[in-house]
């Protein structure tokens, strides 16, 4: 097993921080490295442990760790925009991944034609209940089962896909990484509306990130609720 220190020897600040630390932390880090299940893997929990250390977390947080998963179906994406969302979600706290959570269903929902579903409204009134301190992260992940269940009833693949997104955006009270997995099933979603997918992909990609930036300058937080 390579050891981690060796592997940061490119980012001396990280190596550095990762050298003074504890061993109980140090061992936690190496061994969610070791857990990886491929090389593509390996290098994506490498990238997120050295904006760990450079951050100066000595206990790693993997909240928006997104490397194990991958888009379904082989749909179209563009991944360079992809890690892009995932790097500037690192900065984020849990509050404002909901907040793009709520903005992200809404503009899916406009995308399929169902703004005023049961399902767009309860996944983006759980998320604001809970930023309002009036839900907990218990009372999202049991909401999270009425989109779950939609999915599996719905007629249409495209569907499928919507309240998949939506299913992930209500969980992310639980976890804010949940908040970057509905993201890519929005790209899924979004591959049914374009002929040249990856382009389809590039213009949802760009949205997101656009989304995400705006919530992190606190722009228009009312319509977050």
């Amino acid at each position: 097993m390579v050891e981690l220190e060796a592997l940061l020897q490119n980012v001396p600040t990280a190596q550095s921080f990762y050298h003074q630390l504890a061993p109980g932390y140090k061992r936690r880090y190496q061994s969610w490295l070791a857990g990886a299940s491929s090389a593509a893997d390996t290098q994506a929990r490498l990238r997120h442990i050295r904006h760990e250390l450079l951050k100066g977390h000595k206990t790693l947080k993997i909240g928006s760790y997104v490397g194990d998963v991958s888009l379904a179906k082989g749909f179209a994406d563009q991944t360079d925009l992809r890690d892009e969302l995932i790097e500037l979600s690192e900065d984020a706290t849990q509050q404002e991944m909901a907040r793009f959570a709520i903005r992200l269903v809404r503009h899916a929902a406009s995308i399929v034609g169902l703004p005023t579903n049961s399902i767009v409204k309860g996944t983006t009134a759980i998320n604001a209940s809970w930023l309002a301190g009036q839900a907990t992260f218990q009372d999202a992940r049991a909401y999270a089962a009425r989109p779950m269940k939609a999915s599996r009833m719905a007629d249409d693949d495209q569907r499928q896909i919507f309240f998949l997104m939506c299913h992930q955006a209500a969980l992310t009270p639980h976890v804010k990484r949940h908040a970057l997995i509905a993201a890519d099933y929005c790209v899924g979603v979004c591959n049914f509306m374009d002929v040249d997918t990856r382009d389809g992909a590039r213009r949802e990609r760009e949205w997101q990130l656009g989304a995400l930036h705006d919530v992190l300058r606190g722009g228009a937080a009312e319509n977050d609720r």
